[in-house]
């Protein structure tokens, strides 16, 4: 079965972009396959070439999500370390917002 998926990053004139994807049905979520990398990279390319504030704005909060699960792993004792963990934990939840684009 195949689905729709469509941009919904506003354009700078304030209208959605609304390019569309055709995809094959994807697995199961819980399963990490080459079909799912493809189809988030095919995405991003997309992003990337029309969208690059977008694109920047991913890679930078990306960066912070990679550091907030990285600071995860470790008891930190330094007050201005834990500040900084807490820092990056709340660009993590922020994040979601990003996405609500349209």
């Amino acid at each position: 079965m195949k689905y729709l998926t469509t941009c919904k990053i506003k354009k700078a004139d304030g209208s959605v972009c609304g390019q569309e994807f055709t995809a094959n049905e994807l697995p199961d979520q819980t399963e990490q396959t080459k079909q799912g990398r493809a189809f988030v990279e095919g995405l991003m390319k997309h992003v990337e070439k029309k969208h690059p504030e977008a694109y920047l704005e991913i890679q930078t909060r990306w960066l912070s999500f990679l550091g907030f699960l990285v600071l995860g792993c470790f008891d930190l004792q330094d007050p201005k370390g834990a500040q900084f963990k807490q820092t990056l934990e709340n660009v993590a939840y922020q994040s979601r917002e990003v996405t609500k684009t349209a």
